[in-house]
């Protein structure tokens, strides 16, 4: 019996929203030891999140999958970590921004 995987640190890059729902790529790290890196990160038509992996093609137009999660559990479990993280930026970013000047999140204005 294996126990399950622990994501110990999430990553999350927003970018500007695509046409096709692209929002931001991700990152994650497994168990202090294992980086995962260039997970796109997208929304769907009912503003779910979805992840893709990275796909590597080979000369021959070939396409291999880099890496992937076996099972819906780990999954389940990766697409959570992102949708914590997306939470948290959101968070810190609320007040960044104030009538389009910059202000500090920290002030206590």
């Amino acid at each position: 019996m294996s126990k399950p995987p622990i994501i110990t640190e999430t990553t999350f890059l927003p970018l500007r929203v695509s046409e096709k729902g692209l929002i931001g790529i991700s990152s994650m790290l497994f168990d202090n030891s294992l980086c995962l890196n260039s997970i796109s990160v997208y929304t769907t038509p009912t503003g779910d999140i979805r992840l893709l992996f990275p796909i590597s093609s080979l000369r021959n137009g070939k396409q291999l999958n880099t890496f992937f999660p076996i099972n819906k559990d780990t999954y389940e479990l990766m697409r959570v970590a992102v949708v914590n993280k997306i939470e948290e930026v959101n968070e810190k970013s609320k007040g960044t921004f104030q009538n389009g000047k910059e202000r500090n999140i920290s002030s206590s204005n």
